[in-house]
């Protein structure tokens, strides 16, 4: 194969290829075993360089870090959106009593015409 397909790990086929003959050309590492997951190759075993599968772990952390950081910006708005939340309850309160003052008043009034 010219180029790594998307892969995974199956539990039956991970890790170093320890006692492998060959190593990676560019590096000089063990390869590690991987099986594709894409198109005809699927479900194919196949040996890969470690330094690289060390980068797609590094990008999918770099992926996560940005997942974190967009959960602690959600939990930030679901913060704000529950002040949100208790300051219209204080507004409807505030509302319900300026609605028996009115009536209180309006019975002043009243009372005071008859």
């Amino acid at each position: 194969m010219d180029y790594c397909p998307d892969s995974w790990d199956e539990p039956t086929f991970t890790g170093l290829a320890a006692g492998f003959p060959e190593v990676c050309r560019l590096h000089g590492k063990e390869p590690v075993k991987r099986v594709a997951f894409e198109g005809t190759n699927t479900g194919r075993r196949f040996y890969m360089c470690s330094v690289q599968g060390l980068v797609v772990l590094l990008e999918e952390l770099v992926l996560l870090l940005q997942v974190l950081k967009l959960l602690d910006q959600l939990v930030v708005l679901l913060q704000v959106l529950k002040l949100l939340k208790l300051l219209v309850l204080v507004v409807l309160l505030l509302l319900q009593v300026l609605v028996v003052l009115l009536q209180v008043q309006v019975l002043v009034v009243l009372l005071q015409v008859l």
